[in-house]
């Protein structure tokens, strides 16, 4: 199953009509237009990642941005998304099209449009709405960066319920303590729906990408003390989240077992093309299609 293109390399179906056409990955990233050199349909793989929204500096961001909408003349949006991208200190690579405001995310009458993350890959939701007032430090963002969405809950459930019936696949990644209640929900609203089911859980690779993340901004700066307490108490945090996953992660992750069998069950029905392709393709995987099944079998045994 070599590239249609190069002949050189394996191929994956990223192709929306499951046409026979394979491209390896840097076949793909030459590509001039997002649509299947065969039969012209789209190459997108469209993902809802569902799970605690926590934003790290320099790590895949699973999540669309919601800011205060320009009709609000005593809030400075340029500033605050410039705070958001980098030019301020919250290291987010974001372009303009892809801001959605509060306004249009608040009316769920009005179609959001979707968010390429990758050239072949985009996000469909959940959505993180940002304070006028965030100002994370070199990239770690604390609760007062966002709005506390309780007051208007009917409406982003609404939002992802939307996303949900957009994606092609639906992502369940857990936090450390497997408390993602609403997220677990909505696995139930996405199986119903016939979607592809993914569940990810936190490993200490996740964790010690995380600490060395922290590593890096600790040593430029260790001579402010602005901040720098906030970033040692999230690495403090991270060892202690690590410490619990070697004591815990097998037990909690057993408790998972019947949503392990169903992920395997949708995904053995793709092709064998298409299952490579979406995680070969997904901004947030460190794990192979193999490795992914091996993990859940331990879980369902």
């Amino acid at each position: 199953m070599t590239c249609s293109l190069c002949e050189n390399d394996y191929g994956t179906s990223l192709c929306e009509n499951e046409c026979t056409y394979l491209m390896c990955r840097e076949c793909i990233n030459k590509l001039k237009s997002p649509n299947c050199p065969q039969c012209r349909g789209s190459l997108n793989i469209k993902l809802f990642i569902s799970g605690k929204i926590c934003i790290e500096p320099h790590m895949p961001i699973p999540c669309r941005f919601v800011v205060q909408s320009k009709v609000h003349e005593e809030i400075d949006n340029d500033e605050v998304v410039a705070t958001m991208r980098g030019e301020g200190d919250g290291a987010i690579d974001i372009p303009d099209e892809d801001i959605i405001y509060y306004d249009d995310f608040m009316n769920v009458e009005h179609e959001l449009p979707i968010e390429q993350i990758t050239p072949t890959t985009q996000l469909t939701g959940p959505f993180a709405i940002v304070s006028e007032t965030c100002l994370p430090m070199d990239g770690f963002w604390c609760e007062k960066d966002f709005v506390d969405a309780k007051p208007f809950a009917d409406i982003v459930n609404k939002r992802n319920h939307q996303a949900i019936v957009n994606c092609d696949v639906f992502v369940l990644k857990l936090n450390i303590m497997c408390d993602c209640f609403r997220n677990i929900a909505e696995w139930g609203i996405a199986s119903a729906l016939g979607k592809t089911l993914i569940i990810l859980f936190t490993d200490l690779r996740d964790i010690d990408m995380h600490i060395s993340n922290i590593d890096n901004v600790l040593a430029r700066y260790i001579h402010h003390e602005d901040g720098t307490e906030l970033i040692k108490k999230r690495k403090r945090n991270y060892i202690k989240d690590r410490k619990f996953l070697i004591n815990n992660s097998h037990k909690m992750q057993s408790e998972f077992y019947m949503f392990a069998a169903e992920s395997i069950k949708t995904l053995d029905k793709l092709s064998f093309t298409k299952r490579e392709a979406i995680f070969t393709s997904h901004p947030i995987f460190n794990i192979t299609y193999n490795e992914y099944v091996k993990k859940l079998k331990s879980i369902i045994v």
